[in-house]
């Protein structure tokens, strides 16, 4: 069988290392593009070989068949159809026997028998915290896990890096910049991070997502404020997630995978807009993480916007770790532009 590197997702590519010289032109056979580069499966024996070696046969009726197994964990494949998947993985060890049945369900092997199973912790977690226990969770064994992921996803911000934040007012004279920082604490709504009294700074790397994400419309004035850091600060990093190459990974894929998904799913969390018809209850996780965050010793968090795809986002937990340029500027909104989706 011939693939081709569109067959699989541009951050796991095991064809990458193939140079263009060692191709033949053809169909390729897995995703069907004609006349492109082409590989004979064979020559990714050895980093399947290595991939495999991470999974055993499960014994549970509801576990996905090798191939959606792979799929599931890695997003591997850019064609998800499970048949042509499957017989991808024959083609691969042609020569050799397959390491684990293709028709048998599969998972992940945990290499340490005795370690927890955290594929699905901040959905427990998340469970706890809103509906069964705020303060004393069952899931609070999963603590230690999610303090590993906030110290190793910590990053060090230089004093001198620009911020922005836009807020609406009433008038083109704008806002002072005293009341371009965080509200006083008997004044501070629950947002994404902050609980009901106790205040956040919430910033944006770019002037643009700052104006997306406090909600102006066509013909508001908005202030914008820029803020500068005046010492090193640490922050959680949840705005770059990159998914993990499953060929490079040589020992405890299982453990790796569900810290990577779990980061992913913080960095949605924090991501999701603030609407008037939120339940407050909603925030509690995102609410919990941050006071883990600042917890353990970090001033911040910095989070993709969902507003500006390409922008990002900041809360700070004390805003004496920056300051406020005293010229702010303010605009009026002029035009909008209306991106839509189909929901139903």
């Amino acid at each position: 069988m011939d693939c081709c590197r569109k067959c699989f997702q541009g951050h796991a590519n095991p064809l990458a290392a193939q140079t263009d010289e060692t191709a033949d032109i053809g169909n390729c056979d897995l995703c069907g593009i004609p006349n492109t580069n082409v590989w004979d499966a064979e020559v990714l024996l050895d980093q399947f070989s290595a991939l495999l070696s991470h999974y055993e046969t499960s014994d549970e009726g509801a576990a996905p068949s090798l191939a959606e197994a792979l799929q599931g964990d890695w997003r591997l494949f850019a064609h998800r159809a499970t048949p042509q998947a499957t017989a991808f993985l024959r083609a691969v060890f042609a020569d050799e026997p397959v390491p684990l049945p293709l028709d048998r369900p599969a998972r992940l092997r945990r290499e340490n028998a005795a370690a927890t199973d955290h594929s699905n912790a901040w959905a427990r977690f998340t469970e706890d915290l809103m509906h069964r226990s705020r303060y004393f969770p069952a899931a609070a064994s999963n603590l230690e896990f999610f303090e590993q992921i906030v110290t190793s996803r910590a990053r060090r911000v230089k004093p001198g890096v620009t911020f922005f934040r836009a807020r609406v007012c009433e008038t083109p004279d704008g806002l002072p910049p005293s009341q371009m920082s965080m509200p006083p604490a008997p004044l501070a709504t629950a947002g994404r991070a902050n609980p009901i009294g106790i205040p956040h700074l919430y910033l944006a790397r770019e002037p643009e997502t700052s104006i997306r994400e406090c909600r102006a419309v066509q013909h508001h004035f908005v202030t914008v404020a820029e803020f500068k850091t005046t010492a090193p600060i640490r922050v959680l990093g949840l705005d770059d997630f990159s998914p993990l190459d499953p060929f490079e990974i040589e020992n405890d894929a299982a453990s790796r995978l569900d810290a990577a998904r779990t980061i992913e799913r913080l960095g949605r969390e924090l991501q999701r807009p603030v609407r008037p018809t939120d339940n407050e209850v909603e925030y509690v996780p995102t609410q919990w993480l941050a006071s883990l965050v600042q917890h353990l010793g970090l001033d911040g968090i910095l989070y993709s916007s969902s507003l500006h795809p390409s922008g990002t986002n900041a809360v700070l937990f004390d805003d004496g770790l920056v300051a406020v340029d005293p010229n702010p500027k303010t605009y009026e909104i002029t035009a909008m532009t209306l991106d839509r989706r189909l929901v139903s």
